[in-house]
């Protein structure tokens, strides 16, 4: 049997496998883009690396805030209506958990399974999935997916009032999520970075003093 080489992160303790959102939500410290912060992590390796799992922190928080405002800075998801909020709703399974967020949609049972992992060797950070199935339904949700209306989705909607009649399916719009996000923040990475850097080096000239 062939060994299973799938990423994995740990989270206070428990060991997770990763799926990571694709190149776009990558970030990596190299010559070429960035010249300065390649010295700090040449200088200060083990600060630079805190440093990275802060921002992997940072990030997975502002893909949640995203998902609570209803759609990534500087854009807005398509609004459920009709028979695309009752959709939403009845796909919502996590509504009835401790995570459930009222704003989130069908993004509301990925809120918990969204995640990070930080490459200490090649001194990187990705946006990512603690699923196969997480993200498989986060890809799903961001490029847009259509339903085929069966019987029994149709007597179920009927009962709540929303007719089905003459719908073959039901069309749920894109709703991008992790790369819109990153770019957003991609231009303040380097700074965000820098000031980290200089936050951990006070701090331990503070305490050798």
């Amino acid at each position: 049997m062939a060994a299973d080489i799938t990423p994995r992160v740990t989270i206070k303790g428990r060991s997770y496998k990763f799926f990571a959102s694709g190149g776009e939500t990558l970030f990596r410290v190299n010559d070429t883009a960035t010249p300065y912060l390649a010295m700090l992590a040449q200088t200060f390796g083990p600060e630079m690396n805190k440093a990275l799992a802060s921002l992997g922190w940072t990030l997975r928080n502002k893909m949640r805030e995203s998902m609570r405002a209803g759609g990534p800075p500087g854009a807005t998801w398509p609004k459920h209506v009709g028979i695309g909020k009752l959709h939403a709703q009845i796909g919502d399974r996590a509504r009835s958990t401790r995570s459930a967020n009222p704003h989130a949609g069908l993004f509301g049972h990925l809120y918990q399974a969204i995640g990070y992992r930080r490459d200490k060797a090649n001194m990187r950070v990705q946006i990512g999935f603690l699923s196969s199935r997480s993200s498989a339904l986060a890809m799903k949700l961001q490029e847009g997916f259509e339903t085929r209306v069966t019987q029994k989705m149709r007597r179920l909607y009927n009962a709540r009032g929303l007719k089905l009649s003459g719908k073959g399916s039901i069309v749920t719009p894109p709703r991008p999520l992790v790369g819109p996000v990153f770019r957003a923040v991609e231009s303040q990475i380097p700074t965000y970075l820098e000031g980290k850097i200089s936050e951990y080096l006070l701090k331990k000239r503070m305490k050798a003093a």
